[in-house]
């Protein structure tokens, strides 16, 4: 069905493992030494820890595991693993340029919209990498994941051997009747067939702050009290935000802080965990408390120089959020106020893929 995944990049990952019908590589030197491509693997099933199953199935190990490479496995790990995986693995650059520019069109052509300049850059795009690639196979693809995914859900509603497509057209009607009552009275989880999953419970049971509205608070845990060097970070921003003394804000704020497990973003958007929340409780769970932080930063705070703020991305692994009452502050005017914080270890990035959009 996915003639991109399942004959295209197969077949160019089984030639950088000497493993596409016993040919070598010819003129050029484009394979992998058995023990590199080894390394691969083991760098991809240690990657699955981190990445969000939003992005797609933990890959397994990509040198040795020949079985449960589908083509949802093999896109994922292509789109987001690979490039980062195989950065100095050639023996030559063009050949880790060759890999990028499809990964590229690949991307492109996954775009749920396209204007004039994509088609262009899909079409010529395509007939460049091909001349590149000899004996390669057809690089149209005729489904998308979201179809293959949409159909399944429609298979087990067949009832009738002899007349399929009345069973499928009673479920299609069935399903978006449901669907309008669901957009029209807003009752979800009502609609559920099953058990309240865990997430729709936390979600019922969010809790909104003032002036965060739309971020929703998950799962209340218990008040914690902070390492002084943590305590010393929230004194120093809230002593930035209102222009106060340190001791004026050790005076308006609690010794003890109401701490939550992830939050919500807004528009059912995703949901972030707290480290603390994040613990593998087996061997193939995932982090999910990983996060990129885009904020103002003034880059002449250490020169007696205008403010000069700039966007700039951040990121890092956030592990408390935090529920800070300050009480009122008469010296600078300002009414007692509520402000939700989170608490980030920031990690540094080692290297960018700057036409990917890859950070690592």
């Amino acid at each position: 069905m996915h003639l991109i995944w399942e004959n295209v990049v197969k077949n160019l990952m089984l030639l950088w493992s000497d493993g596409y019908k016993s040919l070598d590589t010819g003129r050029e030197d484009y394979s992998f030494y058995p023990t590199v491509w080894e390394a691969v693997g083991a760098a991809t099933i240690e990657s699955g820890n981190t990445i969000l199953s939003q992005f797609g199935p933990r890959a397994p190990d990509v040198a040795n595991d020949k079985i449960f490479w589908t083509a949802d496995f093999r896109s994922m790990w292509f789109i987001y693993v690979g490039p980062v995986l195989l950065t100095c693995r050639f023996t030559k650059q063009k050949y880790y340029r060759h890999f990028t520019d499809l990964v590229k069109l690949i991307q492109c052509y996954m775009q749920w919209e396209y204007n004039e300049s994509d088609v262009d850059f899909i079409q010529n795009g395509f007939v460049l990498w091909v001349k590149e690639y000899k004996d390669s196979g057809p690089v149209w693809t005729t489904w998308t994941f979201s179809m293959k995914r949409y159909c399944s859900s429609i298979q087990p509603m067949i009832a009738s051997r002899q007349y399929p497509f009345a069973s499928i057209d009673r479920h299609l009607i069935d399903h978006t009747h449901l669907q309008l009552i669901h957009l029209m009275y807003d009752v979800e989880i009502e609609l559920q067939m099953k058990p309240v999953s865990s997430q729709q419970q936390s979600k019922s049971t969010a809790h909104y702050v003032s002036d965060y509205d739309s971020y929703a608070l998950l799962s209340r845990q218990a008040p914690i009290v902070l390492p002084q060097r943590v305590l010393d970070k929230v004194i120093g921003h809230i002593c930035t935000r209102f222009v106060v003394t340190s001791v004026t804000v050790c005076r308006a704020i609690p010794t003890t802080f109401q701490q939550w497990s992830g939050l919500q973003l807004p528009n059912d958007g995703d949901k972030i965990r707290t480290s603390a929340m994040a613990r593998r409780r087996a061997e193939d769970s995932r982090d999910a408390s990983y996060i990129r932080v885009s904020m103002d930063y003034n880059h002449s705070v250490f020169c007696n120089l205008p403010v000069d703020e700039q966007p700039r991305k951040f990121y890092g692994q956030l592990q408390h959020i935090l529920v800070v009452p300050v009480a009122a502050l008469p010296s600078v005017g300002q009414a007692a106020t509520t402000l939700v914080l989170g608490i980030v270890r920031s990690y540094a990035i080692e290297s960018h893929h700057c036409t990917l959009n890859i950070h690592y």
